[in-house]
């Protein structure tokens, strides 16, 4: 039925939490990890595996792996990784089906080091962690239409995560890794040769940086900036400066993401009172969100930004992330309520009440 069309993401979805939360109590036993882990990835791995025509891309992915002109055409545009992946499984002989199942596998497997990375290494819940990766960036239905960036996207936030625990030889290869599938990740290389004091200072000034960045990217004084930056750095993207037209702008894409603010702007409160114990790593993750966390308002201004911005969602669940476990230590429990609902609300919305695109799911199993 449709309705049961539309609760197949929360079902999968409530699945892996449940694993999860088994995954951080059982962890410790002998081939624990392997065995929850590998099930966890497993139902991560259902959905995109078995979808057909999920978003708008899946065709011109199949057209791409039926046409051997179309897939040259990354090879000249320098995605060597993506090219080079698509080639290699061709040889398979398994067709566009089993290449999107291996495409799933492989990307839930990259969310699952995120996921892992920021609770052993970052101390932060396993649980809630993979719960607000599901419900605040949405990256689980992105994926499923932006297969290349969405590559990309997890080879960025795993590189920026080494990057803060000073593993920079592999956070460097992660990076190229990521340029190799889409080249959107060049943006990437910034973030990496920043040294470790700017994250540092961004973390000390979070609010100011959060204010300045906000007015400025709302009201689009950098607009000559950003043109050039697009033009010399990226200039595969400047078609969308000269036929950019502001009616064409999803006003509502901007909106979803300011539905966030009460949170940023609670977590800046806390952060001033100097309420948590924030480790060095940390101090540099929070600083990576406040450089960035605003960088969506752009969009008023740009249509591709809203491209760019799918390399910072990720770092959208920081600030909430420190609230809840706020509300937790405090014993505030009506408050942890609140947050929780206030956070999956929207996601119930848009795969309940208004699926469209990538949160409407087709399968060629039912």
């Amino acid at each position: 039925s449709c309705y049961c069309r539309k609760m197949t993401y929360i079902i999968i979805k409530t699945i892996v939490l449940f694993y999860m939360f088994l995954f951080n109590a059982y962890n410790r036993i002998p081939y624990g990890k392997l065995i929850i882990g590998g099930i966890c990835v497993f139902f991560m791995t259902l959905l995109p595996a078995f979808q057909y025509g999920v978003g708008t891309d899946y065709f011109s992915y199949q057209n791409i792996y039926n046409n051997a002109n179309e897939l040259d055409t990354f090879y000249q545009n320098k995605e060597y990784l993506f090219y080079g992946y698509m080639r290699l499984y061709q040889l398979t002989g398994w067709g566009f089906k089993g290449f999107i199942a291996l495409t799933a596998l492989l990307q839930s497997l990259l969310v699952f080091v995120i996921v892992f990375q920021l609770w052993k290494n970052y101390g932060y819940s396993l649980v809630l962690v993979f719960f607000l990766f599901w419900v605040v960036t949405n990256l689980f239905h992105t994926q499923m239409n932006i297969i290349r960036a969405s590559f990309s996207i997890y080879l960025f936030a795993i590189s920026i995560l080494y990057k803060f625990r000073g593993k920079l030889l592999l956070s460097f290869i992660l990076m190229v890794a990521a340029l190799g599938f889409h080249r959107s990740a060049l943006i990437g290389f910034c973030f990496l040769v920043i040294p470790d004091k700017m994250y540092f200072f961004a973390c000390k000034h979070a609010f100011k940086i959060y204010v300045l960045t906000f007015l400025l990217f709302l009201f689009s004084y950098l607009q000559q900036i950003i043109y050039y930056i697009v033009q010399n750095l990226f200039p595969y993207y400047s078609h969308y400066l000269s036929s950019f037209d502001e009616s064409s702008v999803s006003i509502m894409n901007v909106l979803t993401k300011m539905y966030w603010i009460p949170f940023n702007l609670l977590f800046l409160i806390l952060l001033r009172l100097k309420v948590f114990v924030i480790k060095d790593n940390e101090r540099k993750l929070i600083g990576m969100w406040a450089l960035t966390v605003n960088v969506y308002l752009l969009m008023l201004s740009f249509d591709f930004i809203s491209r760019v911005n799918y390399y910072f969602v990720i770092f959208y669940i920081i600030p909430i992330i420190y609230v809840i476990k706020y509300t937790v230590k405090n014993r505030y429990f009506v408050c942890l309520y609140l947050s929780l609902l206030y956070c999956f609300i929207p996601y119930l919305l848009k795969v309940i009440l208004f699926p469209i695109a990538e949160f409407y799911y087709k399968s060629y199993l039912f």
